[in-house]
Parts: structure tokens; C-alpha cells; sequence
């Protein structure tokens, strides 16, 4: 009937992301540009659930709230954060909490150091505790 794809119960948003970036973006751009997108559209925290389950290697650059922030991913594990004079888990839980902004992603093959130990799902946590008691 005119579709160009299909998916099955349940979702996996990871494909659907794929799939919606296949679609959209032409592919000779796709390779070389990476995924950009607003905060507003897929948070965070959503696109962090993402990319590290797929055990990408990439540069997450965030601008929104007046700023630049940078989120490096290696192999799927969260391992540096900046935001402004903020480093390791500080910056990442500022940038958690950015609502409002656009995010792109880039492909990387040189890391700075690492900064930051703890594990994807204990920072989420831990940021989302942050955020509930208003400590961020």
C-alpha cells in the first residue's frame, strides 16, 4: 500500500531510530553526518538508553541552555562529559537535565580520558535522584 517499512510488537527503539534515519536522511549524508536531532523530540536520557546499547564508539555534542556540551561514548560505555567548566559525572547529570536544545552525533575513533567509572544505568539513576531532589 505505499509503505516503504514495517515494524512488529514490541518496538526496538534502537531499529526504529534506524529505520526513521534511513529514511530521512540521504544515505551518502548518513555515513558522514551522524543523527541529529532536538532534546525535544528524544531526551537524553533516551538517546544515551540508545546509543549505548548499541555499543557505539561516537561524540554526543549537545547545544541548548546557552551552551555546549559533549558526551563521549566508547564501545558503548559513557567515559567523558563536559559542559561549560563542568567535568565527568557533574556535566553529564547538568546535561541530563537539559530539556530544550539539539543534539549530533559523531563518529569517533579518538577518545579523550576517561573520567567518568560509573556504569550507563548508575548514572542515569543517580541523575535522575539528582533531579528529583532539585541537588542539580
Amino acid at each position: 500500500a505505499g509503505a516503504d517499512d514495517f515494524m512488529i510488537k514490541p518496538i526496538n527503539l534502537e531499529l526504529l531510530f534506524l529505520k526513521i534515519q534511513k529514511l530521512t536522511v540521504p544515505h551518502s549524508l548518513s555515513v558522514k553526518a551522524g543523527v541529529r536531532g532536538s532534546l525535544e523530540d528524544m531526551s537524553f536520557t533516551d538517546m544515551i538508553q540508545i546509543v549505548c546499547a548499541g555499543n557505539k564508539n561516537l561524540e554526543i555534542v549537545l547545544t541548548g541552555e546557552g551552551q555546549q556540551g559533549h558526551v563521549y561514548v566508547q564501545n558503548g560505555e559513557i567515559i567523558n562529559a563536559q559542559t561549560g567548566d563542568k567535568q565527568a559525572e557533574e556535566a553529564f547529570y547538568t546535561l541530563m537535565q537539559w530539556r530544550k536544545g539539539e543534539f549530533d552525533t559523531k563518529q569517533c575513533a579518538e577518545f579523550p580520558a576517561r573520567t567518568i567509572k560509573l556504569s550507563t544505568m548508575s548514572l542515569l539513576m543517580e541523575g535522575s535522584r539528582l533531579a528529583d531532589e532539585g541537588s542539580v
